[in-house]
């Protein structure tokens, strides 16, 4: 056999021959349980990280759950009269949110001028108010959204929560002692027409808890806004139909003025 010849690459213009790559040997596997020491400074700025988070997360579920609670001021019920606007002690709607019922579809067409209690509620209720200190009388007229039906609301500021309670003790609502507030009329609304000769039922209710002792007591007269016909009489066989109707008049003042005096700010529960 002939020997081998070992012949050195062609050489070309330009060519360079790159030196052969060094070989590195593998880096050995770091044991467990021993992390190195840029994986424990990322855990730690994770941790330093996700921490301020979880307690911004935590005030503010806190603030919520406050939030949700509702607290008594006795102090500001006795003045909230003074204090609330006008528009706060009578909404815009009626509405209540109370369990067991939902009352809704009432809209305020004016709020009269504060006044005495001798001039706001019929004489009766009006002589009682005064043996509980009545300082001063509120009103405001609502129709419901069907315009067929108006009431006027009142609220008279006395001595207590105890005075107010003992005059409701005699026309609470339930008992069914009639319209108690003269209604007041409102130009160019559904309201126009409405008077104390349409005034078919109503009755008072002490607004609030004696929890928070608010010195108010609510109450209202409620009637058809349509004075062209006669509701308290029907001759003959259609009278019964006058007591019908005036039954239907009175379960609506009851269920008005008592979520009126459960939801009203008056009553000095604040959220």
């Amino acid at each position: 056999m002939g020997r081998a010849v070992h012949n050195p690459p062609p050489q070309y213009p330009g060519y360079r021959q790159e030196p052969p790559a060094q070989y590195y040997p593998p880096t050995p596997p770091v044991p467990a349980g021993k992390p190195k020491g840029g994986k424990t400074s990322g855990l730690l700025l994770m941790i330093l990280g996700v921490f301020p988070v979880l307690l911004g997360c935590g005030v503010m579920v806190k603030a919520i759950i406050n939030g949700q609670q509702v607290t008594t001021n006795n102090a500001f019920a006795a003045v909230a009269w003074h204090n609330l606007t006008s528009d706060q002690i009578f909404p815009d709607y009626l509405t209540d949110i109370s369990i067991g019922d939902h009352l809704q579809g009432w809209s305020r067409q004016s709020i009269a001028n504060e006044t005495s209690c001798a001039e706001a509620f019929s004489r009766d209720f009006a002589a009682k108010l005064a043996g509980a200190g009545c300082k001063t009388a509120l009103r405001a007229t609502y129709v419901d959204m069907g315009g067929t039906m108006a009431a006027t609301l009142g609220v008279a500021v006395v001595d207590s929560y105890q005075a107010a309670d003992a005059v409701n003790q005699e026309f609470n609502w339930s008992a069914g002692t009639g319209p108690l507030v003269y209604p007041v009329a409102v130009p160019n609304t559904p309201a126009a027409s409405w008077n104390k000769d349409l005034a078919m039922a109503g009755g008072a209710a002490a607004i609030g808890l004696s929890t928070t002792s608010p010195p108010y007591l609510a109450a209202i007269s409620v009637g058809p806004v349509d004075n062209s016909r006669s509701w308290t009489s029907l001759p003959g066989q259609w009278s019964s139909d006058a007591r019908s109707q005036k039954r239907i008049f009175q379960d609506v003042s009851n269920q008005v003025i008592a979520a009126y005096a459960r939801s009203t700010m008056l009553t000095g529960d604040q959220k």
